[in-house]
């Protein structure tokens, strides 16, 4: 009798797994596009909560190697996304090396709205370097001592800050997405001064619900913490902080103009 219990159980758990639905991209996610470190993950993450939406908040599947593969052409997009599902079936997808792939998830995505954000070129590096533990004022840094999963944004170590800040620009001079009429380019000051009227007002942007209360979170830690009250001056030194505003100043100051 408990031979034939355990066989009928075997038989279920292999009839469940044959016949569990497959995921698939949800090609009507809403994305979160925005540089590492910009509060993508913040601002997902509450969104997800207060609407009651899945949401993807981070996948490795568009990290490297495949993040570089596909930016490169050996690897087919959709045929990748496709082949790893689960993390693209949610309905908000937060990937923040995502934001160099739009033209990529356009071609699957329907993109009908997308949450695109906008943080200053100092605060995101300065995040960035916190969050791995590395200093700001130096030239070079040794690439074997940066987390395996953050070194394609660092290159070789050498003039590092230059490396971050050319990569701001490339994230924020992309105006076909932020300039358009399918996008929310928010501002993740803004997001800081009333977490809740901000979410709401995406929410409503949106049309999504808002179904649970989110003030007993909103201050939660979804990454680890920087040092937003640092001198930003002190902390980059004056050559460095000189490099960041010579590459980005020009493009942060048309992009502030959004939010005047």
């Amino acid at each position: 009798m408990r031979l034939l219990k355990r066989i009928k159980r075997r038989i279920f758990k292999i009839g469940s797994v044959l016949f569990k639905k497959k995921k698939k991209p949800n090609k009507n996610a809403i994305w979160v596009f925005g540089m590492q470190k910009s509060g993508t993950t913040a601002i997902a993450g509450l969104l997800s909560h207060r609407s009651g939406l899945s949401v993807t908040l981070d996948t490795e599947m568009l990290w490297n190697p495949y993040f570089k593969d596909i930016l490169e052409g050996r690897l087919d997009f959709i045929k990748h996304i496709n082949a790893n599902p689960d993390d693209f079936s949610n309905q908000i997808i937060k990937e923040p090396s995502a934001s160099q792939l739009i033209n990529f998830i356009e071609d699957y995505f329907n993109l009908e709205k997308y949450i695109f954000i906008y943080r200053d070129p100092h605060d995101v590096i300065r995040s960035i370097l916190n969050r791995l533990d590395i200093p700001g004022d130096k030239i070079n840094i040794d690439i074997d001592s940066v987390d395996v999963n953050w070194r394609y944004i660092f290159g070789d170590g050498t003039n590092y800050i230059e490396k971050l800040a050319n990569l701001w620009l490339k994230v924020y001079s992309q105006d076909d997405y932020i300039y358009n009429s399918n996008a929310l380019f928010v501002n993740y000051d803004i997001f800081k001064k009333d977490k809740i009227k901000f979410i709401d007002n995406l929410c409503s942007e949106l049309q999504l619900p808002k179904k649970n209360d989110i003030s007993d979170i909103i201050n939660k830690d979804f990454q680890p913490r920087g040092n937003s009250n640092v001198d930003l001056k002190l902390f980059f030194g004056e050559h460095n902080f000189q490099v960041i505003l010579s590459i980005c100043d020009e493009k942060k100051r048309s992009l502030e103009q959004c939010f005047v």
